[in-house]
């Protein structure tokens, strides 16, 4: 059986997330505090309604469009992480 170091791994996708999230924010302001949670569970609806056609209807189930996917994924992440940062700032329907 082949071992996986699972937290390692999980580490260093957080870690890329991280530095996505960071580029990103920096590129379009920090604008994520303007629709709140709200916000957030919208992106996180459109990311994930693209998996099944990505995934399930996709007769290599993204095999061959593992950049994408991962793109996607990683969006997922991210958009998962700014909710949670919403929820914590009891910011639900943004700020002025």
């Amino acid at each position: 059986m082949t071992e996986h170091n699972s937290t390692e791994k999980f580490k260093a996708v957080c870690s890329k997330c991280g530095e996505t999230f960071e580029t990103k924010n920096k590129a379009y302001g920090d604008t994520i505090w303007k629709t709140g949670v709200l916000g957030a569970a919208v992106e996180l609806i459109g990311a994930t309604a693209r998996l099944p056609q990505m995934v399930l209807r996709n007769s290599k189930h993204g095999r061959d469009i593992k950049e994408n996917l991962l793109d996607v994924l990683l969006d997922i992440h991210n958009y998962a992480a700014i909710g949670i940062m919403m929820v914590d700032a009891d910011n639900w329907e943004g700020e002025e």
